[in-house]
């Protein structure tokens, strides 16, 4: 007997922590500890820019138990005074050290969401990492990275890439994947000084189109789902 409240007091903390668990998803698509989502700089097809804004989309923050969990987000970032950070609580403002977090009690089956932004210099042609860790009620749930580029057009590709949707270029074929299937799916070519150059509807999730019928020059390649959300990114061809 006297092993017995002991171990059904161990067994109901278990339980109890056990519950605690918060789950995290970008596009609807669960975010693995240690994944990587990759932003590309959306260019200007004007140029009238100085500076270029790549952002993140939302990820999603959600409370899978039956009962409140602190949720803590602690975002690291060495470069953070180019950072932008929304959500999770209503300020939106640049982080002020290299580590900072916020934290927000999620009620049952509760989400919020956050968003990164970085703002390079046009001619900036660099690469900006932060590393966001997500805690439950004290207790490290998973770690993941988001990467911000901004690259160099002369290299003849700017590809964006995420865990799910994206643009690729190789010769005169351009590759897209968009994340999950929707009524529409389109995608769009237009040249540097804005101009619609090709557009077409994209029948699968993913897949090639050629681009041999266009002349050589600077693009902004988009695509867009059923969902309004697009992206983009500037391509050049040879």
């Amino acid at each position: 007997m006297k092993y017995f409240f002991p171990l059904l007091l161990a067994m109901l903390l278990g339980a109890v922590q056990a519950k605690a668990q918060i789950s995290v998803t970008y596009n609807g698509e669960p975010v693995a500890d240690g994944a990587t989502l990759t932003f590309t700089a959306q260019p200007d097809p004007f140029g009238s820019s100085s500076t270029v804004l790549v952002g993140s989309d939302d990820p999603t923050f959600t409370n899978t138990s039956d009962q409140a969990v602190q949720l803590k987000v602690e975002v690291f970032c060495v470069k953070y005074q180019t950072l932008y950070w929304c959500g999770l609580t209503s300020a939106c403002q640049s982080p002020t050290n290299m580590r900072e977090s916020r934290e927000v009690t999620l009620q049952p089956g509760g989400k919020k969401n956050m968003r990164l932004e970085n703002k390079f210099n046009k001619t900036d042609y660099s690469t900006l990492s932060a590393t966001i860790t997500v805690f439950a009620d004290g207790k490290k749930v998973l770690s993941f990275t988001e990467k911000f580029v901004n690259p160099d057009p002369s290299t003849g590709i700017a590809s964006t890439q995420t865990t799910s949707e994206g643009i690729s270029l190789d010769g005169r074929t351009l590759s897209y994947r968009f994340g999950a299937a929707s009524a529409l799916r389109t995608l769009t070519i237009y040249s540097i000084d804005g101009r619609m150059a090709l557009r077409t509807a994209a029948a699968q999730t993913q897949g090639t189109i050629s681009l041999s019928s266009l002349p050589a020059g600077a693009y902004v390649a988009t695509i867009a789902n059923a969902d309004g959300k697009t992206q983009s990114t500037k391509i050049v061809l040879r």
